[in-house]
């Protein structure tokens, strides 16, 4: 699925800030101290972009927080405080409006994006210059709205979100704050697409040389992305391996059945090639009953495979379709799988010599 933001080849690398300061204060020296990485590293081929920001797609929500809006009603939102290169880095789409802009000295101190689940939620006519609807909070106004992307994991609905280079604009006034993970600044560098291994290196040369010589950590953005899935890679191998035994332990008592039917019916098969039936006749016969029973199963099985399935992604938000052509394709995987199994029985079934099994008779 396309999550709404460029996520390939993208490093993620937290910025160290000694805590002190109050929360705002540290968040504001990460930016300070961002800047000058983003400076260095611009400079080397390697690297394609870099931006800063509190948070990065992970597990979890971002920073989340509540206000009282002009009605007296509890509204909360989620928020993300970034620098002036953050949308065009993570390749997000300004629908209305504009951008941040470093020719513009006001964007840092008043303005905010917003997404388009954020216009919905508050009911906007007209974002562009609207504010959030809460008097505590400083002045401030909308300069653009971007194109809902899945910061979250697809089992969630974009949330509402908020985007401010100053901590302040949205921090004064709201009352209540929750963060899963650490609003701290990071540094999300994209590498250039034939040069990842040696953008790494140039990375971690730089951080070393602007840390002081500090542990150098990193991860892959889209290793982040997995995290959220950790549950769902569970079932899959748990499936996987339950499937293939289920596979192998039918497979053996269908060719063991075979195996017993195909020898009390031997007689008939040498009696039918005396009237005139070819091998191909006599495999067709048998395959064609095997068939029938095979697919008398999956019609049985089918209600309870589409009931389960459709249960299981209703955990998902953002999900595909399970359709009747899925089903068939599954299906005719299971036939072909079963009439493969039985082929080496009615194969010698079929080319049976009828005088070995009637020479008694």
């Amino acid at each position: 699925m396309n999550l709404g933001y460029h996520k390939d080849r993208k490093i993620i690398v937290q910025l160290n800030i000694p805590n002190e300061g109050g929360f705002i204060g540290r968040i504001v020296k990460g930016f300070e101290l961002g800047e000058t990485y983003m400076s260095e590293l611009s400079r080397f081929g390697e690297i394609k972009s870099v931006c800063v920001s509190s948070q990065v797609p992970a597990p979890g929500k971002w920073i989340d927080v509540g206000f009282t809006d002009d009605q007296g009603n509890y509204r909360e939102f989620q928020t993300n405080f970034v620098d002036q290169k953050y949308v065009s880095s993570m390749g997000l789409v300004i629908t209305e409006g504009r951008d941040f802009s470093e020719e513009n000295a006001t964007d840092y101190r008043r303005s905010i994006l917003v997404n388009q689940a954020f216009v919905k939620e508050f009911s906007m006519e007209n974002p562009i210059g609207s504010r959030i609807p809460g008097e505590n909070f400083d002045d401030h106004e909308i300069i653009g709205v971007i194109e809902d992307f899945n910061f979250q994991s697809l089992h969630s609905p974009v949330q509402p979100l908020a985007m401010s280079m100053n901590p302040m604009v949205i921090a004064s006034g709201i009352e209540n704050i929750n963060i899963s993970s650490s609003p701290i600044p990071k540094l999300t560098i994209e590498l250039g697409e034939n040069n990842v291994q040696a953008g790494v290196a140039r990375v971690k040369e730089t951080w070393l040389k602007l840390s002081g010589g500090e542990t150098f950590d990193f991860t892959f953005l889209e290793q982040n992305l997995a995290t959220q899935y950790l549950q769902e890679q569970r079932l899959s191998k748990m499936m996987n391996i339950a499937g293939g035994l289920a596979i192998v332990i039918g497979c053996l008592g269908l060719f063991g059945l075979a195996s017993i039917t195909l020898v009390s019916r031997l007689k008939e098969i040498s009696i039918r090639k005396v009237l005139g039936a070819t091998p191909n006749n006599i495999a067709t016969l048998l395959s064609k009953e095997y068939a029938l029973v095979i697919i008398f199963a999956m019609v049985l099985a089918a209600p309870f495979t589409i009931t389960a399935l459709n249960k299981w992604l209703q955990g998902f938000e953002y999900k595909v379709n399970f359709g009747v052509s899925s089903l068939l394709l599954s299906g005719g995987i299971v036939l072909l799988i079963s009439i493969a199994t039985l082929s080496f029985q009615i194969v010698k079934a079929s080319s049976t010599q009828v005088s070995e099994s009637l020479k008694h008779e």
